[in-house]
Protein backbone atom coordinates (compact mmCIF):
# COMPACT_ATOMS: atom_id res chain seq x y z
CA UNK A 1 0.00 0.00 0.00
CA UNK A 2 1.15 3.71 -0.69
CA UNK A 3 2.39 5.54 2.61
CA UNK A 4 0.66 8.56 3.57
CA UNK A 5 2.26 11.33 5.52
CA UNK A 6 1.12 14.42 6.58
CA UNK A 7 4.17 15.70 8.35
CA UNK A 8 5.10 19.48 7.60
CA UNK A 9 9.12 18.16 6.55
CA UNK A 10 7.41 16.11 3.91
CA UNK A 11 5.84 19.22 2.34
CA UNK A 12 9.27 20.48 2.10
CA UNK A 13 10.85 17.56 0.90
CA UNK A 14 8.23 17.52 -1.91
CA UNK A 15 9.14 21.60 -2.79
CA UNK A 16 12.79 20.76 -2.41
CA UNK A 17 12.10 17.43 -5.41
CA UNK A 18 10.24 19.90 -7.48
CA UNK A 19 12.88 22.40 -7.57
CA UNK A 20 15.49 19.29 -8.27
CA UNK A 21 13.86 18.11 -10.63
CA UNK A 22 13.10 21.65 -12.66
CA UNK A 23 16.95 22.16 -12.31
CA UNK A 24 17.21 18.86 -13.92
CA UNK A 25 15.24 19.95 -16.79
CA UNK A 26 17.12 22.83 -17.40
CA UNK A 27 20.27 21.04 -17.44
CA UNK A 28 19.19 18.80 -20.02
CA UNK A 29 17.60 21.38 -22.30
CA UNK A 30 21.26 23.35 -22.84
CA UNK A 31 23.08 19.67 -23.60
CA UNK A 32 22.10 19.02 -27.11
CA UNK A 33 25.57 20.04 -28.23
CA UNK A 34 27.60 17.12 -26.64
CA UNK A 35 26.79 13.79 -25.91
CA UNK A 36 25.18 12.85 -22.27
CA UNK A 37 24.16 9.97 -20.92
CA UNK A 38 20.68 9.18 -21.26
CA UNK A 39 17.88 6.55 -19.35
CA UNK A 40 14.64 5.50 -19.03
CA UNK A 41 12.79 4.58 -15.91
CA UNK A 42 9.45 4.42 -13.82
CA UNK A 43 9.42 6.75 -11.05
CA UNK A 44 8.10 5.79 -7.53
CA UNK A 45 5.14 7.98 -5.96
CA UNK A 46 6.02 10.33 -4.04
CA UNK A 47 5.09 8.79 -0.91
CA UNK A 48 7.13 5.55 -1.51
CA UNK A 49 10.18 7.94 -2.82
CA UNK A 50 10.45 9.16 0.05
CA UNK A 51 10.74 6.31 2.22
CA UNK A 52 13.47 4.45 0.05
CA UNK A 53 15.54 8.05 0.38
CA UNK A 54 14.61 8.01 4.22
CA UNK A 55 16.13 4.49 4.04
CA UNK A 56 19.58 4.91 2.23
CA UNK A 57 20.03 8.76 4.43
CA UNK A 58 20.08 5.78 7.30
CA UNK A 59 22.65 3.66 4.93
CA UNK A 60 24.62 6.39 4.48
CA UNK A 61 24.88 7.57 8.21
CA UNK A 62 25.83 4.26 9.01
CA UNK A 63 28.31 2.64 6.48
CA UNK A 64 28.95 6.15 4.26
CA UNK A 65 28.39 7.60 1.10
CA UNK A 66 26.81 5.05 -1.72
CA UNK A 67 26.36 5.08 -5.54
CA UNK A 68 22.50 4.91 -4.32
CA UNK A 69 22.06 8.19 -3.55
CA UNK A 70 23.28 9.55 -7.24
CA UNK A 71 19.03 9.32 -8.45
CA UNK A 72 15.83 9.42 -7.07
CA UNK A 73 14.58 6.17 -6.25
CA UNK A 74 12.93 4.27 -9.79
CA UNK A 75 12.69 1.12 -11.62
CA UNK A 76 15.12 0.82 -14.32
CA UNK A 77 13.89 0.02 -18.02
CA UNK A 78 16.38 1.65 -20.26
CA UNK A 79 20.05 1.26 -18.94
CA UNK A 80 22.22 4.54 -19.68
CA UNK A 81 22.87 5.29 -23.23
CA UNK A 82 24.92 8.15 -24.59
CA UNK A 83 23.24 10.85 -27.22
CA UNK A 84 23.78 13.82 -28.63
CA UNK A 85 20.57 14.80 -29.35
CA UNK A 86 18.08 14.72 -26.41
CA UNK A 87 15.16 16.21 -28.06
CA UNK A 88 14.88 12.70 -30.74
CA UNK A 89 14.93 11.07 -27.20
CA UNK A 90 12.48 13.18 -25.69
CA UNK A 91 10.10 12.76 -28.97
CA UNK A 92 10.41 9.22 -28.66
CA UNK A 93 9.59 8.33 -25.77
CA UNK A 94 6.11 10.85 -25.99
CA UNK A 95 5.65 8.22 -28.76
CA UNK A 96 5.97 5.71 -26.90
CA UNK A 97 3.80 6.69 -23.52
CA UNK A 98 1.16 7.87 -25.89
CA UNK A 99 0.54 3.94 -26.63
CA UNK A 100 1.22 2.72 -23.23
CA UNK A 101 -0.76 1.69 -20.28
CA UNK A 102 -0.23 2.20 -16.62
CA UNK A 103 0.98 -1.21 -15.16
CA UNK A 104 0.60 -2.26 -11.24
CA UNK A 105 3.92 -2.87 -9.67
CA UNK A 106 4.69 -4.54 -6.24
CA UNK A 107 8.00 -4.57 -4.91
CA UNK A 108 8.33 -7.18 -1.94
CA UNK A 109 11.64 -7.56 -0.02
CA UNK A 110 15.04 -7.23 -0.34
CA UNK A 111 17.99 -8.68 -2.20
CA UNK A 112 21.69 -8.03 -3.90
CA UNK A 113 23.81 -8.55 -7.22
CA UNK A 114 27.20 -9.35 -7.16
CA UNK A 115 28.24 -6.19 -8.22
CA UNK A 116 27.73 -4.78 -4.34
CA UNK A 117 24.25 -3.65 -5.02
CA UNK A 118 21.15 -3.36 -2.49
CA UNK A 119 18.12 -3.35 -3.97
CA UNK A 120 14.29 -3.91 -3.06
CA UNK A 121 12.83 -6.30 -5.16
CA UNK A 122 10.40 -6.18 -8.04
CA UNK A 123 8.07 -9.08 -7.98
CA UNK A 124 8.17 -10.81 -11.80
CA UNK A 125 5.64 -9.06 -13.80
CA UNK A 126 4.49 -10.06 -17.36
CA UNK A 127 2.86 -6.90 -18.71
CA UNK A 128 6.19 -4.91 -17.43
CA UNK A 129 8.47 -7.19 -19.23
CA UNK A 130 6.45 -6.63 -22.74
CA UNK A 131 6.30 -3.33 -21.99
CA UNK A 132 10.05 -2.96 -21.70
CA UNK A 133 11.39 -5.74 -24.58
CA UNK A 134 9.18 -3.59 -26.76
CA UNK A 135 10.50 -0.14 -25.17
CA UNK A 136 13.79 -1.79 -26.25
CA UNK A 137 13.38 -2.84 -29.89
CA UNK A 138 11.62 0.60 -30.66
CA UNK A 139 14.49 2.57 -29.61
CA UNK A 140 16.86 0.38 -31.26
CA UNK A 141 14.90 0.85 -34.64
CA UNK A 142 13.92 4.55 -33.88
CA UNK A 143 17.56 5.32 -32.76
CA UNK A 144 20.11 2.92 -33.07
CA UNK A 145 20.81 2.39 -29.36
CA UNK A 146 20.76 -1.53 -29.56
CA UNK A 147 19.98 -3.04 -25.83
CA UNK A 148 23.02 -3.71 -23.60
CA UNK A 149 23.69 -7.67 -23.03
CA UNK A 150 22.50 -7.21 -19.39
CA UNK A 151 19.45 -6.44 -21.05
CA UNK A 152 18.39 -9.65 -22.04
CA UNK A 153 15.45 -11.76 -21.10
CA UNK A 154 16.54 -13.08 -17.71
CA UNK A 155 16.86 -8.82 -16.52
CA UNK A 156 15.72 -7.85 -13.01
CA UNK A 157 13.52 -5.31 -11.95
CA UNK A 158 14.54 -3.69 -9.28
CA UNK A 159 14.95 -0.26 -7.30
CA UNK A 160 18.91 0.33 -6.32
CA UNK A 161 18.88 1.30 -2.25
CA UNK A 162 22.47 1.13 -2.20
CA UNK A 163 25.74 0.75 -4.22
CA UNK A 164 29.77 1.14 -4.14
CA UNK A 165 30.13 0.76 -0.64
CA UNK A 166 33.38 -1.16 0.20
CA UNK A 167 33.26 -4.77 0.32
CA UNK A 168 33.42 -5.18 4.16
CA UNK A 169 30.68 -2.16 4.44
CA UNK A 170 28.43 -3.51 1.77
CA UNK A 171 28.64 -7.48 3.30
CA UNK A 172 28.10 -6.28 6.58
CA UNK A 173 24.66 -3.77 5.10
CA UNK A 174 24.27 -7.20 3.20
CA UNK A 175 23.60 -9.53 6.15
CA UNK A 176 21.50 -7.00 8.18
CA UNK A 177 19.44 -6.35 5.37
CA UNK A 178 18.50 -9.63 4.29
CA UNK A 179 15.93 -10.71 6.88
CA UNK A 180 14.58 -7.12 6.28
CA UNK A 181 11.24 -6.77 4.79
CA UNK A 182 9.67 -3.87 2.89
CA UNK A 183 6.71 -3.71 0.98
CA UNK A 184 4.78 -1.55 -1.24
CA UNK A 185 2.35 -1.30 -4.31
CA UNK A 186 1.62 1.06 -7.22
CA UNK A 187 0.66 1.62 -10.21
CA UNK A 188 2.99 2.89 -13.08
CA UNK A 189 1.32 5.76 -14.40
CA UNK A 190 4.65 8.01 -15.99
CA UNK A 191 7.86 7.29 -17.57
CA UNK A 192 11.23 9.29 -17.13
CA UNK A 193 14.07 10.48 -19.54
CA UNK A 194 16.97 11.16 -17.24
CA UNK A 195 19.91 12.08 -17.88
CA UNK A 196 23.49 12.33 -15.68
CA UNK A 197 25.09 14.99 -15.08
CA UNK A 198 28.67 13.61 -14.15
CA UNK A 199 27.61 13.08 -10.56
CA UNK A 200 24.24 12.75 -10.66
CA UNK A 201 20.87 11.42 -12.50
CA UNK A 202 18.74 14.06 -12.76
CA UNK A 203 15.57 14.41 -14.64
CA UNK A 204 14.89 15.48 -18.30
CA UNK A 205 11.24 14.74 -18.74
CA UNK A 206 8.19 13.02 -17.16
CA UNK A 207 5.39 11.57 -19.71
CA UNK A 208 2.00 10.38 -18.39
CA UNK A 209 1.58 7.16 -19.70
CA UNK A 210 -1.70 7.30 -21.88
CA UNK A 211 -4.07 4.89 -20.16
CA UNK A 212 -4.67 5.50 -17.10
CA UNK A 213 -5.96 2.86 -14.36
CA UNK A 214 -6.80 4.80 -10.71
CA UNK A 215 -6.70 2.06 -8.65
CA UNK A 216 -4.14 2.86 -5.57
Amino acid sequence: MVCKNSNPKHAILKRIVRRLRAAGRSFCAGRDAGPVQLAIVIPLPDEIAHEVVKLQLSIFRQYGTHDGLESQPHVTLKMGFPATDIGSAVTFLEQQAARISSIPIEIDGFDTFDEGILFLDVKPNPALETMRQGLLRDLETALGFAPLPIEGPGFRFHVTVAAGLPAREFGRLRDEFKARRMSFQFMARHMDLICHTGAHWVLCRRLKLAITDERS
